[in-house]
């Protein structure tokens, strides 16, 4: 899920909103570092909260909070060592790397050549530097198209994906089992929460989808008639998740944000899929309404301070 997760509306304070920016931040970064400036386009929500659960389960250390450089190099440099960071960063690189594959094999020559042309050169150095992380992601993708072409149970892909994800993690050190668990839950919810924003493109084009029934060319008509199917469904993966997050409860700032991030993610995700939003596209909505926000709020100030200047 591409863009950045505004947390305004969620219940933590500036100081905790800005570790929560530190760990998307270093994401950032370390894609800068790892694929040039044009990378940073993918930096994800996924990426930053899986950093901050190898954090919860003790691999890694905070990142710092630093400004946001959009051409200077020098705050890039310092995530040079970032291991932590740098490996989360190839990891997306790779994954990405497995969606152009995936559209080359499904024939959407455009979206693949205009990823190659775009990430082509980040995507192989990745490549090279994780070749774990590359068996897995080609695996786990033959795996989903295998299943998704034969109409397999939508829980198999999104187990296969889980598993895969989590097998990735485990490279990076020691992950006790329950935090194990919410890596392997968080990867199944998003991979879920994808499909379902997908399905009206999908449908479209002729991808392959696993909840994609030929009745219904819009998730929306699929809802009226087959919610009994679709709810229950939603509803079990947002739980699973949701309480694979309380079973690792601490004190720590990093749980608390986790919590409240999932927690509003869920509440807001769920609905807007159905209603056929894009999940990318609402982050990057929310950030594009409160620059729009800024500048208005900073007109309006413009304005007074003239009529008071005048009146003075």
């Amino acid at each position: 899920m591409f863009g950045y997760y505004r947390p305004f509306r969620i219940n933590i304070d500036n100081s905790e909103k800005n570790v929560f920016e530190a760990y998307y931040c270093r994401v950032c970064y370390c894609l800068w570092n790892n694929g040039g400036q044009v990378s940073r386009a993918l930096v994800t929500f996924d990426a930053a909260l899986y950093c901050i659960v190898l954090k919860l389960a003790g691999i890694g250390e905070r990142p710092r909070h630093v400004k946001c450089q959009r051409f200077r190099r020098n705050i890039k440099k310092s995530f040079v060592n970032d291991e932590v960071g740098n490996r989360i960063a190839r990891l997306t690189l790779v994954g990405f790397g497995g969606k152009m594959e995936d559209d080359y094999t499904d024939k959407e020559y455009l979206r693949a050549n205009f990823i190659k042309l775009f990430f082509g050169s980040a995507i192989k150095k990745a490549y090279k530097k994780e070749p774990e992380f590359l068996k897995n992601t080609r695996e786990v993708c033959a795996d989903i198209n295998k299943y998704q072409k034969e109409n397999a149970d939508a829980d198999i892909p999104l187990d296969a994906y889980g598993k895969s994800t989590l097998k990735s993690f485990m490279t990076f050190g020691e992950i006790p089992e329950k935090y194990q668990r919410v890596l392997y839950y968080l990867a199944r919810w998003s991979f879920f929460v994808d499909m379902l924003s997908d399905y009206n493109d999908d449908f479209k084009d002729g991808a392959p989808n696993s909840y994609k029934d030929q009745k219904y060319p819009t998730i929306q008509e699929m809802l009226n008639d087959r919610w009994y199917d679709l709810i229950p469904m939603i509803k079990k993966e947002n739980e699973d998740l949701y309480n694979s997050v309380l079973a690792i409860k601490d004190k720590s700032t990093e749980w608390k944000i986790l919590y409240h991030v999932i927690a509003d993610a869920i509440n807001r995700i769920s609905v807007g899929v159905l209603n056929g939003e894009k999940v990318g596209f609402n982050y990057f909505k929310e950030l594009f309404f409160n620059w729009g926000r800024y500048f208005h709020n900073k007109k309006i100030s413009k304005k007074w301070k003239k009529v008071n200047h005048g009146n003075n």
